[in-house]
């Protein structure tokens, strides 16, 4: 059984990173990737609820996005939607890479 999970939720950025992890860890992780090109922050978080809501501590979350909303001028929703999922997620490890 795998003793650590990593997560990672994103944008098109995101998009080979999940591979990149898995080859570079050892069997005691296990890598899922969920990339959605052309998506928004509040989208990428809210589609995540219910695939992190089984994590630990022991775990990791990696959350990649922000370009489309910066694109569209919406940075301060994107911002408010990552300071959300980050208070109802304290149950696990969360890395954020945005713009």
């Amino acid at each position: 059984m795998k003793k650590h999970k990593i997560i990672i939720i994103g944008d098109s950025h995101a998009r080979g990173c999940t591979s990149g992890i898995k080859y570079n860890l050892d069997e005691d992780f296990e890598v899922q990737g969920f990339v959605d090109p052309g998506t928004g922050v509040e989208i990428i978080t809210n589609s995540a609820k219910v695939d992190i809501e089984h994590l630990t501590k022991q775990d990791v979350t990696v959350v990649w996005g922000g370009s489309k909303d910066m694109g569209k001028n919406e940075i301060k929703n994107g911002i408010k939607c990552i300071q959300n999922f980050v208070k109802t997620n304290s149950h696990t490890g969360i890395i954020l890479i945005e713009v």
